[in-house]
């Protein structure tokens, strides 16, 4: 009886520790990168909803009035006015007024987190209007950068045309990421040749995705990034006053990022840097030491913009 003579099959090698590993690395790298990029606006806005903010919630020691303004798609938006010190102004016509405030600020809470600065500006002699972004607050909607700056637009609109201030008596007041949108706003205005009075940036950054490189280094973390806030790209642009104050060990928007935003204004402007030392990103107002320095330079900053 004759048999077939077949080869075995040669066992299968198994896979090493050293390839599973590197497997594991691979799909944990890429599923960081999913990460990212599906859940990148929740890492970046973090706004406190409100069914209802009114202007006696806000506790000053100035008045603050309601005010509303409609964006371009027919929203309506919601903010505060805090009247300057001593005055009888009224949120509807702010023609009198000798300097106007738009105050942007960063990316968490809501215009209720913001009374002390306002509060501060206000007894310095402005009138200041803050409004929340799409999402925050009693504002209904989602955020982004783009719907950020649309309103920024409509908001500029609404008090040159509706409140009758002149652009020339406009500061735009950015803190963290609203200093991307007030350098956005600042040099449109600039570019159509009615810019503000000027811009003051409060910790804030020379782009957003320059922030999330260096927050995630290990990932190309810049390439996916889709609300930039490219104010470096921007602030080239401006033909106003320009004033930047930042912490030294600010431990959310590197002190470094701040500098490179400051380097890429125009020399051709009068700007200013202004270190808070040992200042860190969410202390300038609560610590007290930060507060005098940092609304020291403000208000020597107003006052030196103010005189002829």
């Amino acid at each position: 009886m004759s048999h077939s003579s077949q080869k075995a099959a040669p066992p299968k090698k198994p896979i090493s520790l050293w390839k599973r590993l590197l497997r594991s690395v691979v799909l944990g790298y890429v599923l960081l990168i999913v990460i990212l990029l599906v859940f990148q606006r929740d890492l970046i806005y973090h706004p406190t909803r409100a069914d209802r903010l009114s202007a006696k919630d806000a506790a000053s020691l100035v008045d603050v009035h309601d005010f509303e303004f409609t964006g371009e798609d027919g929203e309506t938006l919601h903010g505060w006015h805090f009247s300057r010190a001593l005055s009888e102004s009224h949120p509807e016509d702010l023609s009198d007024s000798p300097r106007v405030v738009l105050y942007f600020p960063g990316n968490a809470g809501n215009r209720s987190y913001r009374v002390t600065p306002c509060e501060m500006l206000a007894n310095y002699g402005c009138d200041v209007l803050i409004a929340d972004y799409r999402g925050y607050g009693e504002n209904s909607g989602s955020p982004n950068e783009e719907k950020f700056v649309n309103d920024a637009m409509s908001l500029w609109k609404h008090v040159t045309e509706e409140m009758h201030v002149p652009h020339d008596r406009i500061v735009l007041f950015g803190e963290s990421l609203g200093g991307g949108v007030a350098t956005q706003l600042a040099a449109a205005q600039s570019r159509k040749g009615a810019p503000p009075e000027g811009l003051v940036i409060q910790s804030s950054f020379n782009s957003l995705a320059d922030v999330a490189q260096r927050k995630f280094f290990f990932l190309p973390a810049k390439w996916l990034v889709w609300d930039r806030f490219d104010s470096a790209a921007n602030i080239g642009d401006i033909k106003c006053r320009y004033l930047h104050l930042h912490g030294d060990q600010d431990e959310v928007v590197p002190y470094a990022c701040g500098r490179e935003l400051y380097a890429s204004a125009p020399d051709s402007i009068e700007k200013q840097f202004v270190t808070i030392e040992d200042g860190g990103h969410n202390d300038l107002y609560s610590d007290s030491r930060h507060f005098i320095a940092l609304s020291r330079a403000i208000k020597i900053w107003l006052e030196a913009e103010g005189a002829e």
